[in-house]
């Protein structure tokens, strides 16, 4: 077996450890108003310097056996002449008409894996924002896990790939905390290894003149 393929299984072997976590895409609401937009795992909806109205759907995979909604941050007009409402595509309202700054809930689980937001103003020149993190729920907090999800704290169960990627898809950040820092400790403290045996492998490869 060559020196170089020596390193390029070492190379390959070095990566497993690492985590593969997958950050979720980011839509505006105002450039997809009449759409419905399909996502797997997670995705991020913005909301800032929308019209009067403006409606959409939101749908993830058919696996999923709902949606986790967290509001990460909202900031619309205090006189309520301005909303948004979560729905279901088929029956009750989810979220009831949000308005204000402050919340009384942020935090909403659909029970199916699409839904509808429906914002509307009577002052479209405001200021209006929000950002809302929607996450595709693999079982929880009523069944066991799906093999390849992760329970978040809350008992909720989500995809593997999002854990320790910077955004809190469990709604109560514990996706975010339980083990990262580990994780990343662990990946700073290989790389002296890793630096260090692929020295030794450069070093053989000069010395036997590069060939197999």
């Amino acid at each position: 077996m060559s020196v170089y393929t020596l390193m390029f299984l070492f190379l390959n072997m070095s990566t497993w450890g690492i985590s593969d976590a997958k950050t979720p895409e980011t839509f505006s609401m105002e450039t997809n108003c009449d759409q419905t937009l399909s996502f797997s795992d997670s995705m991020i909806l913005t909301g800032s310097n929308l019209s009067s109205s403006c409606n959409m759907g939101v749908a993830t995979d058919g696996d999923a056996l709902g949606l986790l909604i967290n509001i990460a941050s909202f900031n619309l007009p205090p006189e309520c002449n301005t909303t948004l409402e979560i729905v279901h595509p088929h029956g009750p309202r989810i979220s009831g008409k949000l308005c204000g700054t402050r919340l009384s809930t942020k935090v909403f689980n659909a029970s199916v894996p699409a839904i509808k937001l429906q914002y509307h103003s009577d002052t479209p020149d405001t200021d209006a924002t929000f950002n809302i993190i929607l996450t595709s729920l693999k079982r929880g907090p009523i069944g066991s896990c799906f093999d390849d999800a992760f329970r978040c704290s809350n008992n909720f169960c989500i995809a593997n790939t999002l854990v320790c990627n910077g955004v809190d898809e469990c709604a109560d950040n514990s996706d975010e905390t339980r083990g990262c820092d580990i994780s990343q400790s662990a990946r700073l403290s290989s790389m002296p290894v890793f630096t260090a045996v692929v020295t030794l492998l450069a070093f053989m490869s000069s010395s036997f003149g590069g060939h197999p």
